[in-house]
């Protein structure tokens, strides 16, 4: 019992770092970079790096819960990456639009159509 309770309260503590800095490197990594890194920021790999913190906190959460599917959840936090990325492309512009980046984004979202069906 006490082993059980020790794993649910690290996958908790787990999701919940997971998720304030996926939040945090997403919306204001200024608040956070002097703390890890003594380079410039680059707004383009903060959101990126969020992103992915948060679709791992998702996909952590929900393999545990059985809240959805690991498939639909793994869909899910493509399209979390998906969004930041067009955010990133089409917001300040820190991610430069270019055939590369846009043929990535069109695969990655024909495999989050394909993991959601």
């Amino acid at each position: 019992m006490q082993t059980n309770f020790l794993n649910k309260f690290a996958l908790g503590v787990a999701v919940l770092v997971l998720g304030f800095w996926g939040i945090v490197l997403i919306v204001h990594p200024e608040l956070v970079h002097a703390s890890f890194s003594s380079e410039p920021l680059n707004h383009a790999q903060a959101g990126m790096m969020g992103a992915a913190f948060l679709g791992l906190a998702l996909i952590s959460l929900v393999t545990e819960t059985g809240w959805m599917s690991t498939r639909r959840a793994l869909g899910v936090s493509l399209a979390v990456l998906v969004l930041v990325a067009l955010l990133l492309m089409f917001g300040p512009g820190t991610i430069i639009v270019t055939p590369l980046t846009s043929m990535s984004l069109v695969a990655t979202i024909s495999v989050v159509f394909f993991l959601m069906i």
